[in-house]
């Protein structure tokens, strides 16, 4: 969905922009919605805390918008509770988060949504100071239709950063985290794992293994029951002749 196309967004596009939409100046929003629609808004950057966009107009101006961030250690909480349901965790990743996941989010203190335009904390560089001005309403739309199809980057924006996001790959909820180990630190199940060669000197920990047999050695004759092959007989017969001096001593061979 693009924000010119605006109607029935049923996802966190909507969650993020109606609240702003009600509590600020109508028809700003409605100038600001024309200028996303046309693509003015560029230069996107989104980090945890800040979001960053130029908007054209008679000239280029400069549009930050703030609002606070979550604790990572809440964050990672709150994704790895997602995370132990790997189909709300997909869904997440996919860009259509369930409502359960706003839930999970909601417990944990994460709470995604303004409910009013004056949670955030806003700055243009034009003249223009309504509450918004069209450049920030742009951004806003601009926003929200980011929001809709890439909820991670709104998590970003709320503090998500690549290591809190990490979280979410830990099929665990809160219940494999109970002495609060903090992301990093080994937990109740961890394991040091050590290279194999620095334990090959004391790697049998038993009692001392049974003696190995010696070797026998192995006479095939036995095994044919119907005798020997006709090979067997003459290379006896040749190996007996090989063995016997041609020339006994005293005597000149031929």
């Amino acid at each position: 969905m693009s924000a010119h196309d605006w109607i029935d967004g049923r996802g966190w596009d909507r969650r993020f922009l109606d609240p702003l939409r009600e509590t600020g100046d109508g028809t700003r929003f409605a100038r600001g919605r024309v200028y996303a629609g046309q693509g003015r808004v560029t230069a996107v950057t989104i980090t945890p805390g800040a979001v960053r966009a130029v908007v054209g107009g008679t000239r280029p101006y400069t549009v930050t918008v703030h609002q606070p961030t979550v604790s990572p250690e809440v964050l990672v909480r709150a994704m790895r509770a997602i995370g132990a349901d790997p189909y709300l965790r997909e869904t997440l990743l996919a860009g259509e988060p369930e409502h359960e996941v706003e839930d999970i989010l909601d417990v944990h203190g994460v709470a995604l949504f303004p409910d009013h335009l004056h949670d955030l904390r806003i700055r243009c560089t034009c003249p223009d100071h309504g509450d918004p001005c069209k450049h920030v309403a742009a951004v806003l739309f601009t926003l929200a239709d980011t929001f809709g199809r890439d909820p991670l980057a709104l998590l970003n924006w709320r503090g998500a950063d690549d290591h809190v996001l990490a979280a979410l790959a830990v099929d665990s909820g809160d219940s494999a985290d109970p002495d609060g180990a903090e992301p990093g630190e080994p937990g109740p199940l961890s394991v040091d794992l050590e290279p194999l060669v620095e334990l090959s000197a004391d790697f049998w920990t038993g009692t001392a293994p049974p003696p190995v047999p010696s070797a026998a050695a192995y006479d095939p004759l036995p095994h044919w029951d119907a005798g020997p092959p006709p090979v067997v007989a003459a290379l006896s017969r040749l190996y007996t002749a090989l063995g016997e001096d041609p020339d006994p001593p005293g005597e000149t061979g031929s």
